[in-house]
């Protein structure tokens, strides 16, 4: 109550149009930059979604600023909720720099590395140590925030629409890099280079993550997404 003098409540369906549009403008920067790079000469649309390249760059440090933000909010938010959060989206960033693999043998997220006699076995077993510990900390966040998720979405709350939809250009960026194969084919009636076509949508749809995510830190950081914690605390 105390930001209602400087920033006066705006009517419900005003506030729902408002945090569409800016998912809206995440969205067409998304695609007006995805069109702009494919349209460039092949060899410099490769240049710029190659791996480790200036969109996985970009993606990677929006990913660690926002765990930087989350960090920062500890002081403000003793349940450690920010703590865990903030680690959660770190080694997400790490992950998109591929940090894992200036330590390890092979890549880690495939079946592959646990069953290779390639690995040493010590290498194994610290590794799976440290994905179990991950794995465990992330149910354990996931399972003690669903039901204030679910309740956000529910309500419609801009932060929680903003997090459903970094979740869901998650899960299009991997469909797309697990459907690359067959969607080859029908992209090829329209492009000389369909996997050029397909690395790019994938790179700036995962790019749509970190803008998501620090959209919903926007909004949690604001006057009114601030009463709304103290509300619910």
């Amino acid at each position: 109550m105390k930001y209602l003098a400087a920033h006066p409540i705006l009517p419900a369906e005003k506030q729902g149009t408002d945090r569409i549009v800016r998912l809206r403008v995440v969205a067409l920067l998304l695609f007006v930059l995805y069109v702009g790079v494919i349209l460039l000469p092949p060899d410099l649309t490769l240049m710029m979604v190659v791996e480790n390249g200036p969109v996985e760059m970009l993606s990677a440090v929006g990913l660690l600023g926002a765990a930087f933000w989350l960090f920062c909010r500890t002081g403000r938010n003793t349940s450690g909720q920010p703590i865990t959060a903030g680690f959660l989206v770190l080694l997400l960033g790490l992950r998109e720099l591929d940090f894992h693999a200036r330590f390890t043998t092979m890549g880690v997220f495939k079946t592959k590395y646990y069953l290779s006699p390639l690995v040493p076995a010590g290498e194994k077993t610290i590794v799976s140590l440290l994905m179990v510990a991950t794995l465990f900390i992330a149910l354990r966040f996931v399972v003690a925030n669903t039901g204030r998720f679910i309740l956000a979405l529910r309500q419609r709350q801009p932060a929680a629409l903003a997090l459903l939809a970094a979740f869901g250009y998650g899960l299009l960026g991997k469909g797309l890099d697990s459907l690359a194969t067959p969607l080859e084919r029908p992209i090829a009636w329209f492009s000389a280079d369909p996997k050029l076509v397909l690395r790019t949508l994938e790179e700036f749809t995962e790019l749509g993550v970190p803008l998501c995510i620090l959209l919903a830190l926007w909004y949690t950081s604001s006057p009114a997404g601030i009463d709304e914690q103290e509300k619910d605390s």
